[in-house]
């Protein structure tokens, strides 16, 4: 017996965009391995400055939401420390906590989304609940939460536990503590709340009751005008998206090619119409990293000048503490299928290492330059070319149905992101006479 999707009492408002770009923000090097050190980036992201400043420009630029990755633990090696990843700068070194700092974005903003990753593998759901409601109040209605399980057993331990559960036991748990975040939204409906100064109700307390399970109320209302915060998933393994299917409003995909991104989204759209859900109804968000510059050559010498930037060693490095490898074991001539075969399933992202293999059958031979391929844009799809060049690729991609908008990454920050805000208008124009 199929069980069903999630009770759509309340719903989260969709993007008004037509082909929706977010942008998201991942620390300290972006994207492009060692871009920490170019002139071109910020490096003041640890105070708040950074983040009011992006986010204000971010929405002039017209993105629809800013979104930033979160783990409770620092990335570590195979020698069980954080050296590798720390010395470097690289990915998965530094994480601030989302709601902080999308509460930062939500003071000078008044239509960005504001997407939070918080794991439900460690935090209780009323508190998931309520920061959230928080957030979503604060801002006007404009949180988002991408939901994730943790995939390192660190995460685990700094949450005073002996290591992360298996995978399907983690996805219960993940099942449970949505269906109960949801509900204990629904305790404190937002209409419920009077003020009513001439009769002197304050709110109706006969609609704000806890939920069957005795949770609640929650202390603050849970929907801004009727609209939850809006629930997202990046799950790309066949667990993942069976979860995206049955909660995700939009869902962040990575995929290596248009043909790869075109299977995942047609899985996702049947999986939910198993469970009972529109697939209209899930907006799926293409990782890609664009180049765009005014011309088509300029945009090539960029990238050009990215590539250059990158040490093939140091970028072995950081795919090797992606992995978990031992660097000292391999070299940079090696057969790169080898490698991903020996070392498949250290990243606990099955998706990921999905989109890794794809790489290599596309043609990354070596594990050199398999490295240059993480180390230019982790893997996503790089787009390269002026501001209509760049449309047309990302346009070509939403009618081919492999995506519906983008997550848009970036090398530089706030340069990349600001290089990009022609296209964004392009993309809308485009959308607007679809429609």
């Amino acid at each position: 017996m199929t069980t069903p999707a999630h009770d759509t009492q309340l719903k989260a408002k969709p993007f008004t965009s037509a082909i929706p770009c977010a942008a998201m923000i991942d620390l300290p090097a972006f994207q492009a391995a060692g871009a920490w050190r170019d002139p071109g980036n910020r490096t003041d992201w640890l105070r708040a400055g950074f983040w009011t400043d992006i986010g204000q420009q971010l929405e002039a630029d017209g993105y629809d939401m800013v979104f930033i990755a979160d783990a409770l633990a620092m990335a570590g090696g195979h020698d069980g420390t954080t050296d590798a990843v720390i010395s470097r700068g690289a990915k998965g070194g530094i994480y601030l906590d989302p709601v902080t700092v999308m509460s930062t974005v939500a003071s000078v903003t008044s239509q960005l989304r504001l997407g939070c990753t918080i794991s439900t593998s460690f935090v209780p759901p009323y508190d998931i609940a309520r920061r959230l409601a928080t957030l979503h109040q604060l801002s006007g209605g404009r949180a988002a939460w991408n939901i994730v399980t943790s995939a390192y057993d660190a995460e685990a331990q700094n949450m005073q536990q002996p290591g992360l559960a298996p995978k399907e036991q983690r996805y219960r748990t993940a099942h449970k503590v949505t269906q109960d975040v949801l509900d204990i939204w629904r305790t404190f409906p937002d209409s419920s709340l009077s003020m009513d100064t001439t009769t002197g109700e304050f709110a109706d307390s006969s609609s704000i009751r806890p939920t069957p399970d005795g949770v609640g109320p929650l202390t603050l209302p849970g929907d801004v005008d009727g609209y939850r915060p809006m629930l997202l998933q990046a799950g790309a393994s066949p667990t993942g998206l069976d979860f995206a299917a049955r909660w995700a409003d939009a869902t962040f995909m990575v995929a290596a090619t248009a043909q790869q991104a075109q299977q995942i989204r047609a899985d996702l759209r049947t999986r939910a119409e198993q469970v009972g859900r529109n697939p209209d109804a899930i907006t799926t968000l293409m990782a890609v990293q664009p180049v765009v510059a005014a011309t088509q050559a300029a945009a090539e010498e960029k990238l050009q000048t990215i590539k250059d930037r990158i040490d093939p060693h140091s970028a072995w490095q950081d795919l090797a503490a992606v992995f978990r490898a031992d660097p000292g074991e391999w070299n940079l001539h090696d057969d790169a299928a080898e490698f991903l075969r020996a070392q498949r399933g250290a990243t606990g992202a099955e998706g990921f290492e999905n989109i890794v293999a794809q790489v290599v059958a596309e043609g990354a031979r070596t594990i050199g330059e398999l490295a240059i391929a993480g180390g230019v844009a982790q893997f996503k799809p790089v787009l390269v070319g002026d501001p209509a060049g760049v449309a047309q690729q990302m346009l070509d991609l939403v009618r081919q149905g492999a995506t519906d908008g983008f997550m848009v990454t970036s090398t530089m920050a706030p340069a990349s992101f600001q290089d990009f805000a022609p296209v964004i208008q392009l993309l809308q124009d485009a959308g607007d006479q679809t429609r």
